[in-house]
């Protein structure tokens, strides 16, 4: 993983500094961003998740799902800079072995090694995927619909199958403790 610039705060993310992920990671091979408009903001359990809109140059030549991003930032406490760690281990190391499956692109997924920060920029699905929220207590709201469950399990079917003897598995088998633990 790179050690370019972790931004730690939305304020940090500029058209500029966009532009210059999207080329480095080939989602942007001419043209730049001109603006970045904030949509939303969402709080979680462990991170804050920032919805924007992408505006191009009329010269930019970019893959056509780029419109929408999340900038997600773990919330500033121990633990919760472990786990957007991990997170951004998974996309750096894994997700783009799985750029067929069912998960969103991630843009870019970057850990600064001194201070353990990371965030990760992943392509906004919620135009078209329903959000369920785990309620205090247990259960779900709204509850979960038999075609949602299906759509669900087929994904995670994709996942298990995709992996079944995969020719990688022993290779990235090294990377196990991104699932393992949060230490």
């Amino acid at each position: 993983m790179k050690e370019n610039k972790v931004i730690t705060n939305i304020e940090q993310l500029s058209p500029e500094w966009l532009t210059n992920i999207l080329k480095n990671k080939g989602y942007l091979s001419q043209g730049k961003v001109t603006e970045v408009i904030k949509k939303r903001s969402e709080i979680t359990t462990t991170s804050n998740m920032h919805y924007f809109g992408l505006e191009f140059s009329d010269d930019a030549q970019k893959l056509p799902a780029i419109s929408d991003i999340v900038v997600r930032l773990p919330k500033h406490y121990e633990y919760n800079k472990s786990i957007g760690r991990h997170e951004a281990k998974f996309y750096d190391i894994l997700a783009e072995t799985m750029n067929q499956l069912p998960i969103p692109t991630c843009y870019d997924a970057r850990i600064s090694e001194e201070s353990g920060w990371s965030h990760i920029i992943l392509e906004d699905l919620s135009e078209n995927h329903i959000e369920i929220e785990m309620l205090q207590g247990g259960g779900w709201h709204p509850p979960p619909t038999k075609q949602y469950c299906e759509k669900a399990i087929d994904s995670l079917s994709e996942l298990h199958a995709f992996w079944w003897n995969h020719p990688n598995l022993e290779e990235l088998s090294k990377f196990a403790f991104i699932f393992n633990n949060f230490k």
